[in-house]
């Protein structure tokens, strides 16, 4: 809880509801961050009714990925994803997910998304799956209780034509079983998968 007060009294939190700044320091206890790099930050992305907030954390291994995450600002989900990409980009693009009620009520999704930054990379869409479902966040459950909200952590994976079509016949819980079975590079956007 000390970790939460020196953030609630930091400049420029005033924007961050309680409920936010808990789980930001929540997910910052138990993905693997690099506390010696560049501290993990919150910022606010706009979307059609405000600024909502995310944050980003660097990775402790990859010294090129980040981990980025939405704060709960609509529950019950809470959008996270690990990326090399621009990790400002990633946010917005999951703030705007957060905004859209994307997954809301639905265990695992995939979704065609018409974003250029996307586009450009090589991912057309993303899935929204049950943090359980990817290995990148051991330490993070399907569900955060936070004395009366509860949080649903959603792995954002940025899917390529051929996987979303797979997820677009099958569904997107398929593309969970086959992430498992043949390993799948989540950081970096216009990877090829291994």
């Amino acid at each position: 809880m000390a970790a939460l007060a020196r953030i609630c009294e930091a400049p420029g939190v005033d924007a961050l509801t309680r409920l936010n700044a808990r789980a930001f320091v929540w997910m910052l206890e138990r993905l693997p961050a690099d506390p010696k790099r560049a501290q993990a930050h919150f910022f606010e992305a706009a979307v059609a009714d405000g600024p909502r907030p995310a944050a980003i954390a660097p990775h402790a291994v990859d010294a090129e990925a980040a981990f980025v995450f939405t704060l709960g600002a609509r529950p019950p989900l809470l959008y996270l994803t690990l990326t090399a990409a621009d990790p400002a980009r990633i946010g917005a693009l999951l703030v705007r997910l957060e905004a859209e009620g994307a997954g809301v009520g639905q265990g695992a999704v995939a979704l065609r998304l018409a974003d250029g930054y996307l586009a450009a990379h090589g991912r057309p869409g993303v899935a929204l799956l049950p943090a359980s479902a990817v290995p990148l966040f051991p330490g993070i459950p399907d569900a955060i209780q936070f004395d009366d909200a509860v949080l649903e952590p959603r792995s954002v994976v940025f899917l390529d034509e051929d996987e979303l079509a797979l997820a677009e016949r099958l569904g997107a819980s398929a593309l969970a079983q086959r992430f498992r079975l043949i390993g799948r590079n989540l950081l970096r956007l216009a990877a090829t998968r291994r």
